[in-house]
């Protein structure tokens, strides 16, 4: 028996037995297909309202009808009004060629980090925003104060700034001073002076702050006529000089030769002259002062004049030379019986005296070309040896002409 292709309905042969069961089951399906209706999953019968909606669309925009495309797979929509409404083409493409603008309005924009952008295109991101307000809560106020706490190697821009306290990055002594900054693209440099002495200091550099890979230099101490300590080296050129300055009275010029330190070179070594009055060296007095209070030393100079006031010492191989003098002891002390100045040594012809020169002319008087004097009291002959001796033991050896003053007894 063969079946129906749709509802697989029985269709007997002229060989078949037809009975009432294949009859009935042919009927049921029937009854069933007939009343199912068209779904979006299964197919069916439309009913007569959609039949009528199907009927009427058309290609023209008619609401509450499915939307129709063209042959070329597209559809129309009007002008978006609502919020809800769907965008067309021409609203998207709009949107995305609006450019950056510096009107009224909306537009496009690029976010940007730097704080000192001047980009008319561009904004600045929140983090952009925050730096430029803490450099404006950090920065000198209107009236050149630089707030205390704040680095001065953060004071970047050329100007005249008044110090307070603290500042890191400072200098000594800057405290409620003022402070000078000269900048020129990536390198600076800054003067710091103290606002109640003479202290003033000084330091440049390329830091990052500027724009520059460097870093700042320390600060360094500038000198002024009030003096102060100096580290490092002075170099003059040939001929230069250092003065000394004027007297106290001003009578003499800083120019005069006798207020001058003149520094030469003289076989090898530094020459310092001047006046005999220079406030250093070997001095001429117990007590002597400088119009100050402080000690004043002198130079022993070839000018001659100068007394030595206490020990003068010799150490290592040096040497005192007396060309054509006299050494003296000066004026004898209290109770002796001689009187002075005493001359230690002198040598006068070919001989070495040591005598008393204002008093009874008490002397020894050593012949230079007979005799010389040896270790201890001894005196010899330079061409037999023949030696005069005091002493308490014998020389060794003693010699034929020898003369031996035994001093034990």
């Amino acid at each position: 028996m063969q079946l129906t292709p749709n509802l697989n309905l029985k269709k007997p042969e002229g060989t078949d037995v037809v009975d009432i069961a294949d009859l009935n089951e042919n009927a049921d399906k029937l009854d069933t297909e007939v009343a199912k209706l068209a779904s979006t999953t299964a197919p069916g019968r439309m009913s007569a309202a959609d039949k009528a909606k199907l009927d009427a669309a058309t290609s023209a925009a008619t609401a509450s009808m499915m939307v129709q495309r063209d042959a070329s797979g597209r559809f129309k929509a009007a002008a978006p009004a609502a919020a809800d409404d769907v965008a067309r083409k021409q609203e998207i493409t709009e949107h995305a060629d609006v450019k950056a603008t510096t009107g009224g309005g909306y537009g496009h924009t690029t976010l940007v980090d730097a704080v000192n952008s001047t980009a008319t295109d561009k904004a600045a991101t929140a983090r952009a925003v925050k730096e430029a307000f803490d450099k404006g809560a950090n920065a000198v106020q209107p009236d050149a104060y630089v707030p205390p706490g704040s680095s001065l190697n953060d004071v970047i821009e050329s100007g005249f700034y008044r110090l307070q306290d603290p500042h890191p990055d400072a200098p000594p002594q800057y405290g409620h001073g003022q402070m000078i900054v000269c900048r020129g693209g990536d390198t600076i440099f800054q003067i710091v002076k103290s606002y109640n002495n003479s202290a003033m200091y000084v330091r440049s550099g390329n830091p990052s702050a500027t724009g520059g890979t460097g870093s700042w230099t320390p600060w360094y101490a500038i000198m002024t006529s009030d003096g102060g300590a100096f580290t490092g080296y002075v170099v003059h050129s040939a001929g230069a000089r250092i003065g000394k300055g004027a007297a106290l009275s001003g009578t003499k010029s800083d120019d005069s030769t006798e207020n001058m330190i003149f520094l030469d070179q003289n076989g090898g070594g530094t020459v310092i002259t001047g006046t005999p009055n220079i406030p250093f060296g070997v001095h001429s007095s117990a007590t002597p002062t400088w119009w100050d209070g402080t000690v004043v030393r002198e130079f022993i100079h070839s000018g001659g004049g100068q007394n030595i006031y206490g020990s003068l010492v010799v150490t290592g191989a040096g040497s005192i030379f007396a060309n054509s003098g006299t050494f003296y002891l000066g004026n004898p002390a209290s109770g002796s019986t001689l009187s002075g100045p005493h001359t230690i040594m002198n040598i006068y012809s070919n001989s070495l005296r040591f005598y008393e020169s204002g008093g009874s002319n008490r002397g020894i008087s050593l012949n230079l070309a007979e005799c010389l004097p040896g270790a201890g009291s001894v005196m010899w002959h330079s061409q037999n040896s023949h030696r005069v001796s005091v002493q308490a033991t014998a020389p060794t050896p003693l010699q034929v002409g020898d003369v031996w003053i035994d001093t034990s007894a």
